[in-house]
């Protein structure tokens, strides 16, 4: 924070800050570039009360893109196809890429510090070693590339004897990310998963691509409420006040009724 500030000349707001620890993990070089990628691509801006607000996003700076290349300089192609999957799709567990055939290609990447392994809950947990080394890889990834990866991930965790409850979140955004094909009951259940993290941008997401695809009361419920609950008022009220499917039940149409009625009182208190 206090580094920051000197560099800006103003204080950063908290949810700056928590992005860029995140993001730079206290590496002081990775931290000027963050900075300084805001200031040069207007990521950057002064928010009522003075502070600055610096959004978190993927960055395509050339300075941390030479930087990151620098630290994974060298690597063989074989395993660099390794490092791009886990760049897509981590964490993936050791059991993942043991099953791809990629486990020595995982602990040769461990060995020379590109990747890291960590227990989580019985499980070993494979991530790259930084986190920017992913948002270097993703942004300077073909589509056509990253498209077959996701296609390799999504195959990955499918296949696992004991799916993790995160799972189908994480292939449904896999899917609508590169465009392949989704089945609305795997973006529905990736939505519900979103909502119940109050991860609402995700439900609204996932719950509009389920709705385009098969509309259910369950999808219209989730992304009417979300946008309720991200104060997008009218958008709300479009998708609440549409005549449920055919399917809907008695209970469905009360969980409307709630959604639209609380959406109805803040709109005319605003």
């Amino acid at each position: 924070a206090e580094t920051v500030m000197q560099a800006l000349g103003r204080p950063v707001d908290q949810i700056s800050l928590r992005g860029l620890w995140e993001r730079s993990e206290g590496n002081a070089l990775f931290l000027r570039e963050l900075v300084l990628s805001a200031m040069e691509s207007g990521a950057m801006k002064v928010v009522p009360g003075g502070t600055v607000h610096i959004e978190s996003r993927p960055t395509r700076s050339t300075r941390l893109a030479e930087l990151v290349s620098e630290r994974l300089g060298g690597v063989e192609p074989e395993l660099a196809s390794t490092l791009s999957l886990i760049a897509v799709a981590e964490p993936l567990l050791a059991t993942d890429l043991e099953s791809a055939g990629l486990l020595d290609h995982a602990i040769e990447l461990e060995t020379r510090g590109h990747v890291r392994t960590d227990p989580v809950r019985g499980e070993a947990v494979v991530r790259l070693s930084h986190p920017l080394y992913g948002e270097v890889l993703r942004a300077n990834m073909g589509q056509l590339a990253r498209r077959r990866l996701v296609q390799q991930a999504i195959d990955l965790v499918r296949s696992r004897p004991t799916p993790q409850r995160d799972d189908p979140l994480r292939i449904a955004v896999w899917q609508l990310d590169v465009g392949l094909p989704a089945q609305s009951d795997v973006l529905l259940a990736g939505a519900r998963l979103a909502r119940s993290a109050m991860d609402l941008p995700s439900t609204i997401r996932l719950a509009a691509a389920a709705q385009e695809i098969a509309p259910t009361p369950t999808g219209q419920h989730l992304l009417g409420e979300s946008l309720f609950l991200m104060g997008r008022a009218d958008e709300a009220e479009a998708v609440i006040s549409a005549p449920l499917p055919p399917d809907a039940t008695a209970f469905d149409e009360v969980l409307m009724v709630a959604v639209r009625v609380n959406n109805l009182v803040d709109r005319k208190s605003v």
